[in-house]
């Protein structure tokens, strides 16, 4: 892994997740782009609109580059770099990640109700469809030393992408965290562990001697499953492939009862 994008509104929540992601760059040997994306609604007179832009580009300048200084005397040996644009946030996001080879995102989020806004909320991209790398979302008081474990919550047999369980087996190897793949299958699916019997074998071939388990669960209530299974010191990750679960993560409902675990950053990937 050798580059993370880390957007910014200089705020504390942002200012946490920046030191989530150079926690994470010590860790894996990384470089950090940090993105302020500044925007302004396209009323009134073009020339105030043309001088208040210029403003707010020498602001975010400024606010940018001493962020920068800052980080760079508390991480002198990791390379930070910053990135100013004149977007709405989630637009320069997208961009960002199309243009340029970063292996991942890394956002800040002020709870699981935070998360749903940001990724599943009506913005003017959906970020999550549309940025292809993986995207780690870190709540406001998440501490990254207190994590220990990921806990992948899928269906085996859904997994096909070799690319985002090497990028697991990555993330993982490099932060010492132990994987955990939960499966949560109906109580009348007597069939399941018979058919992903052929997923696990597969499994083992990715992660090689990399020690991991598998924990089915029999339960016609999946986000109750997942509630329970989810603790304190674990990191959450999730597919988008798998658009239901996907979306019965992030009910309202549900986004209110994950806020109970506000300090588990999540980690989605793609297949």
């Amino acid at each position: 892994m050798q580059k993370l994008l880390v957007p910014t509104d200089f705020s504390e929540c942002a200012e946490n997740a920046i030191d989530y992601a150079l926690f994470l760059a010590k860790k894996m040997n990384a470089e950090i782009t940090l993105l302020s994306a500044y925007h302004i609604p396209s009323s009134g007179s073009a020339t105030i609109v043309v001088n208040i832009q210029e403003d707010m580009r020498k602001e975010t300048e400024e606010e940018l580059a001493t962020l920068i200084q800052k980080k760079k005397k508390d991480y002198p040996k990791i390379k930070i770099s910053g990135e100013t644009d004149f977007n709405v946030p989630v637009n320069s996001i997208l961009r960002h990640t199309e243009n340029n080879e970063y292996d991942m995102v890394v956002i800040g989020t002020t709870g699981a109700t935070g998360i749903k806004d940001v990724f599943l909320g009506s913005t003017t991209s959906n970020i999550v469809d549309k940025v292809k790398i993986p995207i780690l979302a870190v709540p406001q008081y998440s501490d990254y030393e207190s994590i220990n474990s990921i806990l992948m919550a899928c269906s085996l047999e859904s997994i096909k992408s070799v690319d985002s369980m090497n990028f697991l087996k990555l993330f993982a190897t490099s932060l010492n965290l132990e994987v955990k793949f939960f499966n949560v299958f109906k109580e009348d699916d007597e069939d399941m562990e018979d058919r992903i019997a052929k997923k696990k074998e597969s499994l083992k071939i990715i992660f090689d001697s990399f020690k991991y388990e598998i924990e089915l669960i029999k339960s016609n209530d999946i986000e109750e499953a997942v509630l329970q299974a989810a603790g304190k010191n674990q990191l959450l990750s999730v597919v988008t492939r798998e658009r239901k679960f996907f979306d019965r993560m992030f009910h309202p409902s549900m986004s209110k009862k994950l806020a109970k675990h506000s300090k588990s950053p999540i980690l989605i990937l793609h297949e």
